[in-house]
């Protein structure tokens, strides 16, 4: 997943206060228990913003109540960029160097398990980040709206049919493009997202058809 390597990130190191465990003592005999913290590290950067990510995304892991969970569900997608340029500083590899969140694809796993988020504002915002968005070899490639094609596809093609023929097209391509769109996995995984599609929306499926068309007319760019 992380196919360049380069410097890390300057880090510092913060502590912070779990959760509430309880001690086995000699005081359990009595029915008592002594409460004690447990501390964990966090590794910070210099980036306020990717900071506030990294916090949140730890909040979330160990909170079990489902409405401070929520809370925090939507504090991170709030602070999750919204564009493809600050996605790409926060997560990306510029010039041979990590940006602060290189290390943490996590986070962009977690962005589509957001329970808490409704779906159309969740794939909207992905959208708006993939409409300009250009592959990489690292974090900078499609999210898993690939398989979502196939497995959420009407409320997918309901919010991609609200936007242009030319922003789809750019979203698709982002989707779709990779080191070889031309591999029989790759070529299978979009039939069967182009299958699913066409029993919902034939314009959307025909944007598909000309988009990967085009990917695979670009093959001498970026590994191909």
């Amino acid at each position: 997943m992380f196919s360049c390597s380069g410097n890390e990130n300057k880090k510092t190191t913060n502590q912070l206060p779990i959760k509430k465990e309880y001690t086995d003592s000699a005081s359990l005999n009595s029915g008592i228990k002594e409460p004690t913290y447990v501390v964990t590290t966090i590794d910070t950067t210099s980036d306020p913003k990717a900071n506030r990510l990294i916090r949140l995304y730890f909040k979330i892991q160990i909170t079990s109540g489902s409405s401070e969970k929520a809370i925090f569900e939507n504090q991170f997608f709030k602070e999750f960029p919204s564009d493809f340029e600050s996605y790409r500083n926060l997560y990306g590899y510029i010039d041979g160097e990590p940006m602060p969140l290189y290390d943490k694809m996590e986070h962009v796993m977690l962005f589509y398990k957001l329970t808490s988020i409704d779906k159309k504002i969740l794939y909207n915002k992905y959208f708006d980040i993939a409409e300009n968005g250009i592959w990489e070899a690292d974090n900078i490639q499609d999210f898993v709206i690939g398989e979502r094609l196939k497995t959420d596809t009407k409320e997918i093609c309901d919010i991609l049919s609200k936007r242009t023929d030319d922003e789809i097209k750019n979203i698709l391509h982002f989707v779709y493009d990779g080191p070889h769109p031309d591999d029989p996995g790759a070529m299978e995984h979009y039939q069967q997202g182009l299958d699913s599609v066409q029993n919902i929306d034939k314009r959307i499926a025909g944007l598909m058809g000309v988009t990967y068309e085009d990917l695979l007319r670009e093959m001498d760019g970026h590994g191909h």
